[in-house]
C-alpha cells in the first residue's frame, strides 16, 4: 500500500534524489505493489545496492543503507523467467530459481518484478516491485505498464548522460503522468509548492507553467470537506505524521472529482523537510459505488413496490370475494332455504324459486372462474401469448364497449416473459377500460431479434404523466406502477405516452432469456 512506509533519500543521484523516491510512490500506487527497490549492479561478482525505497516491507535488505548486498545474498541464481529483454518475474512455480524464492520468503514477499531501468556501465540500474499476495495478479497490462515505467525512471536517471535527449525525456514523462489518474508532488514544509503534475493546472483551469500555491489547492477542495482536509495537511506538515485523506476536487468546469490523496514527510540534510504526495482520482470508482447503492435502493423499491402489489392484488380478490362472489351464493342459499322450507310444508317449490337459485349458483361460479383465469390464465399456458391477448383484448372490449384490434406477430417464448407481457398489457388494458373513455384500443406485440416490444395504445381522454407517475399522488394504478418496476428488474423498460385529450400510449420492451 502506497504511503506506508518512509522512502528514504536515494544515494548518490545528486537532485534526482526526492523525485526518484516521489516516483517510487507513484509505481506504488500504479503497480498496486506492496513495496518497491530502485537499485544498482554491476556485471559478475560487482554488488547490488539499494539506492532508494518505498512501501510497507520492513526487511532490512530492502532499504538503502544496509551496505553492498552480492549476487549469492539475494539467491538469483539460474535462468528468470524472461519477459523481454526489460522485466523479469519471479515468484511460485520458479523451481529454477530456489535461490530467488528463500529470498522472497525471507523479506516477506510472495514474488518480484523485475525492470532493468537503465544501462551506464559499468552499472546496471534496476527496479523491484515486490508482492505479498499470490493472487495478485500481473499479466501483459500490467508488464507494459512496468516496461513503461522503466523508460521513465531511465530518462530521469540519465539526465547527464542522455544531453539533448533529455527534452523529449521529461516530455514522455509528463505525458505519462497527465494520462494516468494520479497527480504527484513535492511541497516543503514552508508550504511552498516544489513540483505538481500539471494534470493539476488542467483541473483547476490555470496555464502549465504556473507554479501553483498550496492555497489554489485548497481553494478548489469541496466547501465540506475543506476544513477538515486542510487541518489534516497542515498537522502533516507541521508533526510529520502521514497524511492520508479522501475528499472531493471541484474542477474550473465545475465537475467533481474524488480522490485519495497520500504523502510522507521527508527529512533532508539540507533545505526545509519535503512532503512526497502521490493524489489519486478515484471519481470512476465512487460514481460505481454511488451506482451500486442507487442500484440497491432501487432493488428494495421494487420489493417493496411488487408486495405492496401483491396484497393489494389479495386484497382485491379478497374484496369481489366478499362483495360480489360470496353475495351471489348467499343469495343463492337464501332461494335454496326457501325452497326446502316450501318442500318441508308439503307444497311445491315453485319453477320460478329454482330458477332464480340455479342462475345465482351459475353467476357465482362464473365469477369465481373468471378471478381464478386471471390469476392463471390457462390459455396463456397452452396456446401462448398471441392467443391470451387476443382473448383478453376480446373480453375487455365487451366488456368496455370500445373497438379493440390486436396484432400479434409472435410465436411460442420463454413462460416468464410470456407471464410478465400479458400481465403488462392486461393492466394497460385494464388502465383504458376504466379510466380512459376510449372509443378505440391498439395492441401490438413484436419480436425482434432478443427483445419482445409490445404496445397498447387508446384514444381516450389522456392524462398527465408526470402528475399520474407521482406515487406521492398515488395517481397510477398500483398494478400498472409494479409492472414498470417488474420490467426494469428483468432488464426491460416501460414507457408511458400521454397528453390530456389525446389518448395514451403504453410501450414496453421485454428481454427474451432461454
Amino acid at each position: 500500500m502506497a504511503g506506508t512506509g518512509a522512502p528514504r533519500p536515494a544515494a548518490d543521484l545528486g537532485d534526482q534524489s526526492d523525485l526518484l523516491a516521489t516516483l517510487l510512490e507513484y509505481v506504488l500506487g500504479v503497480l498496486h505493489a506492496d513495496h518497491v527497490t530502485f537499485c544498482r549492479t554491476g556485471a559478475g561478482d560487482e554488488p547490488i545496492t539499494v539506492l532508494a525505497a518505498a512501501g510497507r516491507l520492513t526487511h532490512p535488505e530492502l532499504w538503502p543503507g544496509l551496505g553492498p548486498m552480492y549476487l549469492e545474498h539475494y539467491g538469483y541464481d539460474g535462468p528468470p523467467d524472461e519477459r523481454g529483454d526489460v522485466v523479469a518475474v519471479y515468484g511460485p512455480g520458479g523451481v529454477e530459481t530456489p535461490g530467488v524464492l528463500a529470498f522472497l520468503k525471507r523479506v516477506g514477499a510472495v514474488y518480484d518484478v523485475t525492470i532493468r531501468v537503465f544501462d551506464a556501465p559499468p552499472w546496471v540500474y534496476i527496479l523491484e516491485v515486490y508482492y505479498s499476495d499470490a493472487d495478485r495478479p500481473f499479466g501483459d497490462r500490467e508488464i507494459e505498464e512496468a516496461t513503461r515505467l522503466a523508460k521513465l525512471l531511465s530518462a530521469l536517471i540519465a539526465r547527464d548522460m542522455l544531453g539533448r535527449e533529455l527534452v523529449a525525456a521529461e516530455q514522455r514523462f509528463r505525458t505519462l503522468v497527465e494520462q494516468i489518474p494520479a497527480i504527484p508532488y513535492l511541497v516543503d514544509s514552508s508550504t511552498v509548492s516544489i513540483f505538481q503534475s500539471p494534470r493539476m493546472n488542467d483541473l483547476l483551469g490555470m496555464p502549465r507553467d504556473r507554479q501553483l500555491a498550496l492555497d489554489d489547492w485548497e481553494r478548489a477542495i469541496h466547501p465540506d470537506d475543506r476544513r477538515r482536509v486542510a487541518k489534516s495537511y497542515m498537522s502533516h506538515i507541521h508533526t510529520g505524521r502521514g497524511f492520508e485523506e479522501e475528499y472531493r476536487l471541484i474542477a474550473a468546469d465545475g465537475e467533481i472529482h474524488w480522490f485519495v490523496d497520500r504523502a510522507t514527510l521527508i527529512e533532508r540534510e539540507e533545505g526545509l523537510p519535503l512532503s512526497h504526495g502521490v493524489m489519486f482520482d478515484i471519481t470512476e470508482a465512487r460514481r460505481a459505488q454511488d451506482a451500486l447503492r442507487e442500484s440497491e435502493q432501487r432493488r428494495l423499491d421494487v420489493l417493496e413496490a411488487m408486495l405492496r402489489a401483491e396484497a393489494e392484488a389479495r386484497a382485491g380478490i379478497a374484496t369481489e370475494l366478499h362483495d360480489d362472489t360470496i353475495q351471489s351464493m348467499t343469495a343463492a342459499l337464501i332461494a335454496i332455504d326457501g325452497v326446502r322450507r316450501a318442500v318441508s310444508a308439503g307444497g311445491a317449490a315453485s319453477e320460478e324459486t329454482l330458477r332464480m337459485a340455479r342462475d345465482t349458483v351459475a353467476d357465482a361460479i362464473e365469477r369465481v372462474r373468471r378471478q381464478s383465469f386471471e390469476l392463471r390464465p390457462p390459455l396463456l399456458e397452452a396456446q401462448g401469448l398471441k392467443a391470451a391477448v387476443r382473448d383478453l383484448a376480446e373480453e375487455s372490449a365487451l366488456e368496455a364497449g370500445f373497438l379493440v384490434d390486436v396484432d400479434a406477430d409472435v410465436g411460442r417464448l420463454p413462460f416468464g416473459v410470456e407471464d410478465l407481457a400479458y400481465r403488462t398489457i392486461k393492466e394497460a388494458m385494464a388502465n383504458a377500460r376504466k379510466h380512459a373513455a376510449a372509443r378505440h384500443v391498439r395492441v401490438a406485440l413484436r419480436r425482434r431479434e432478443d427483445m419482445l416490444e409490445g404496445e397498447v395504445e387508446d384514444d381516450g381522454r389522456g392524462f398527465d404523466v408526470g402528475r399520474a407517475l407521482d406515487r406521492r399522488t398515488m395517481r397510477l394504478h398500483m398494478g400498472l406502477d409494479s409492472m414498470r418496476e417488474r420490467l426494469h428488474l428483468t432488464g426491460g423498460e416501460l414507457v408511458i405516452e400521454s397528453t390530456p385529450g389525446q389518448g395514451a400510449r403504453i410501450r414496453f420492451r421485454i428481454p427474451i432469456v432461454g
